[in-house]
């Protein structure tokens, strides 16, 4: 998570990545808007069908042999002072970027 002020709003990013199951990985960013009355959410979730078999061939280092996830405060520390990422989560940090540009 990374915090910002924009106009006397605040403004809360989310990225993660997150194994609920076993068998599903799931990639999400979300932003959040807050006022004094108003708290708005855009989210944006990359998921299922494939994706956790697909996210562990891009970043093999990033995953333990049972499908734990490793290496999470590495990713942190590039996300919180906005620097590159590993790629695959960079692309899909883009991605989503593109997706929430246009709503």
């Amino acid at each position: 998570m990374r915090r910002n002020k924009f106009k006397g709003i605040n403004v809360c990013e989310t990225l993660t990545l997150s194994r609920y199951v076993i068998d599903d990985t799931q990639f999400e960013h979300r932003i959040i808007f807050i006022d004094n009355e108003y708290c708005y959410i855009m989210q944006i979730n990359f998921a299922g069908l494939g994706f956790d078999s697909e996210i562990r061939e891009e970043l093999p280092d990033y995953f333990n042999d049972d499908g734990g996830f490793i290496k999470k405060s590495a990713i942190y520390n590039q996300f919180i002072n906005f620097q590159k990422m590993p790629d695959y989560i960079e692309r899909l940090f883009t991605e989503s970027m593109s997706i929430m540009n246009t709503m």
